[in-house]
């Protein structure tokens, strides 16, 4: 749990940015944002927060990787 709360926002951060040093300051934006967000849903939904920290985590590359597949196929075509 402790290693996809390290690479989930690095993971984000490289799907979304070229630039070196705007992926280090967004995944350092990315993992605070995933912190507070699964702390808040997991204090909602009475549940585990590092499991809804991870949760959130997944879901946003998920969504990132499918946003930016669809980016990347429009602009080949």
């Amino acid at each position: 749990m402790a290693l996809a709360i390290l690479i989930a926002p690095a993971a984000n951060a490289k799907l979304l940015f070229k630039k070196m040093g705007t992926r280090v300051i967004m995944s350092v934006i990315f993992g605070v944002l995933f912190i507070f967000l699964g702390i808040w849903l997991a204090y909602t939904l009475n549940t585990a927060a590092g499991a809804m920290i991870v949760l959130v985590a997944v879901i946003f590359y998920v969504a990132t990787y499918i946003a930016t597949s669809i980016k990347l196929r429009k602009k080949i075509r």
